[in-house]
């Protein structure tokens, strides 16, 4: 189905706007469409269980020396918390002591 042309440059800048207002609808109709599909996790496991395992993989590599970096901080201040005769040794003592009974 062929539009007539046309006659003035308000009827051209008419259709113009009415065809970019279209697309522009089909562009948002189609990204919501493909974030919904992206997003269904559990169909993506599914269809793809070793992607998903690969991206796990991958994931704990990148997270792994941030969690590293953090124990190798936090260790030697709970290993300090936690000797005998320090405030913070009492008070974990008695936690623990008040958990068990």
């Amino acid at each position: 189905m062929s539009t007539p042309r046309p006659k003035t440059l308000d009827e051209l800048f008419d259709a113009e706007e009415a065809r970019a207002w279209s697309g522009l609808q089909t562009s948002a109709t189609a990204f919501a469409v493909d974030l919904r599909r992206a997003t269904r996790v559990d169909r993506i496991v599914k269809e793809h269980p070793w992607c998903s395992v690969a991206a796990a993989l991958a994931a704990g590599f990148a997270v792994a020396p941030l969690v590293s970096g953090a124990l190798a901080k936090l260790v030697p201040l709970a290993l300090r918390a936690l000797r005998p005769g320090s405030d913070a040794s009492a008070f974990v003592k008695g936690l623990v002591g008040g958990l068990r009974g």
